[in-house]
């Protein structure tokens, strides 16, 4: 815990098996976003023994919270609220593309610079680009500590893409699991949201032709289908959302 107290327990694995292992945290100190409390993170260590032989161990930071994507019927149609430990969020933030053209150029610094700025100006939530690339553990610790929900996109953006080929669907399938399993414990994700302006493309950008409606099909499919159910087999915990915008 932030306080140093350890909670520990352990279960058997056998081959070819699951294990799950859950820890009991009474009074635990909850993770709320910028401006609604503080953000305290637990550390998270999970090994892998065979007798006293250490094979493999994990460690992450992780804030307790919970989150939901709350729609009911209003007079416009359906609400869009982000609900945190049960509190109303009233989201407000900004755009993220890459930092910079050359990743491997931006220090420390600057990308704290940057997610501090953002806190600092009372914004609570990033969206994280589909034009851009997944960003590294630094980006996500420092929405962690800062308390800066991510609304993040999946890589997708402005563009008719081969959805209709399987050998590119399956190459987007390990792409997609390696991503939602690297980020779904993080206390700053917020939603996995399919790509970005994609479906306005289908309906104003003069891509809905005659010639294009097998990839049209293959879109339908792929975002409103395909992808969801992996979002849910791999993180049922956040929603999901197939494009921005979309209606």
């Amino acid at each position: 815990a932030p306080d140093g107290q350890v909670f520990e327990t352990r279960a058997a694995v056998t081959p070819g098996n699951d294990s799950r292992l859950r820890v009991i945290i009474p009074n635990p100190q909850i993770w709320w976003p910028n401006g609604y409390g503080a953000q305290p993170l637990y550390r998270v260590c999970v090994e892998l023994h065979q007798a006293h032989l250490l094979l493999d161990q994990r460690e992450y930071r992780v804030g307790l919270r919970t989150i939901e994507l709350r729609q009911q019927p209003d007079e416009w149609g359906r609400s869009f609220t982000f609900v945190v430990n049960g509190q109303p969020l009233f989201a407000k933030g900004s755009d993220w593309i890459p930092a910079d053209s050359f990743p491997t150029r931006l220090t420390e610094a600057t990308l704290e610079g940057l997610i501090r700025s953002a806190a600092q100006t009372h914004q609570n939530m990033l969206r994280v680009w589909g034009g851009g690339f997944y960003e590294d553990e630094r980006f996500y610790d420092l929405c962690d500590r800062y308390g800066i929900l991510v609304w993040q996109d999946f890589v997708f953006s402005c563009s008719i893409y081969p959805l209709d080929e399987p050998d590119f669907v399956e190459n987007v399938r390990v792409e997609v699991v390696e991503n939602i399993r690297r980020l779904r414990h993080r206390a700053s994700l917020a939603l996995w949201c399919g790509n970005n302006e994609m479906e306005q493309g289908w309906a104003e950008w003069n891509w809905d032709k005659p010639e294009l409606q097998d990839l049209k099909a293959a879109y339908d499919r792929f975002f409103h289908h395909t992808l969801p159910e992996w979002c849910a087999a791999e993180d049922p915990d956040h929603a999901y959302w197939p494009s921005s915008p979309y209606s």
